[in-house]
């Protein structure tokens, strides 16, 4: 792992306490709201932004739905601007003429989606041949392969690139999630604002990074009709933080299978049923 945390000498913008050079940041995720309030880039065709889909139907990597926040999230966190006076931005002021934003969705729209590694791989290796200066895999699978492991070696033998992955939210008594633990990936735990390691952060991390109550962006929030596909009801964007720490207290109300908008359930915790 020294030999590849080795590459930020090379790869680091700053020079002489000055940013000097753009960075190549790719996301691997669920797209990216593009035109959110705080995204720091103006849209799809932004000269600083790219995108590609992965085996996510006809779902685009620059307009998810609300569903598939996640991947706006982690973009939030290392590109966002609050110049309009709301929200929130990332540590690093003016990104947007410091960091080119490459965006390769693997996940589709639904709530709990999942991706084939084989297609997360062909994402990564589209990153690097974007050349990308840093790949960001904030997901995890308990499942090694050895296609994969070397795909990693290759880039880091041959890119000027570093890649970063999760080390995975099952708990300290877990390790061994994917790609975090292939040699040549930089595997993150989660930190608290006490510089502690949290609960949920897996074993085997080569460092910690903060990750509890992280607040970055979300998405427009709608309720969608199933039987049409149609987005009926809307709702602002937010900032969100992915683990929210404080408990919820509503009333219980029942949605049914929600094939429908509940009105009646307005400011209310909904039991929705699995419709098979």
């Amino acid at each position: 792992i020294d030999r590849v945390l080795g590459k930020w000498e090379t790869l680091s913008p700053h020079q002489n306490g000055e940013w000097e050079r753009t960075v190549n940041v790719c996301v691997v995720d669920s797209g990216v709201d593009i035109q959110h309030d705080n995204q720091a880039y103006e849209d799809e065709e932004d000269p600083m932004v790219v995108g590609k889909e992965f085996n996510v139907g006809n779902a685009s990597w620059y307009k998810p739905l609300a569903s598939a926040f996640h991947g706006t999230h982690v973009s939030g966190i290392i590109c966002a601007d609050n110049e309009n006076g709301k929200g929130t931005s990332s540590v690093i002021k003016g990104c947007r003429n410091k960091i080119q934003l490459m965006v390769a969705r693997v996940f589709d729209n639904r709530a709990m989606p999942s991706a084939k590694m084989s297609d997360v791989d062909l994402a990564v290796e589209w990153c690097a041949k974007q050349d990308a200066h840093v790949i960001n895999l904030s997901l995890s699978s308990l499942k090694p392969s050895y296609n994969s492991m070397m795909i990693y070696r290759n880039i880091a033998l041959n890119n000027k690139c570093l890649v970063v992955a999760a080390a995975g939210n099952r708990g300290p008594n877990e390790r061994g999630a994917f790609p975090a633990s292939y040699p040549d990936v930089i595997s993150v735990g989660a930190s608290d604002w006490e510089d502690r390691v949290v609960d949920f952060s897996q074993k085997g991390a080569n460092l910690v990074a903060p990750g509890k109550s992280i607040l970055s962006l979300s998405i427009d929030y709608a309720i969608v009709n199933a039987s049409t596909g149609e987005e009926e009801i809307h709702f602002a964007p937010m900032v969100f933080s992915a683990r929210p720490e404080d408990p919820i207290e509503a009333a219980i109300c029942d949605c049914g299978f929600s094939h429908s908008p509940c009105h009646s359930c307005a400011s209310s915790i909904c039991i929705i049923e699995r419709d098979y």
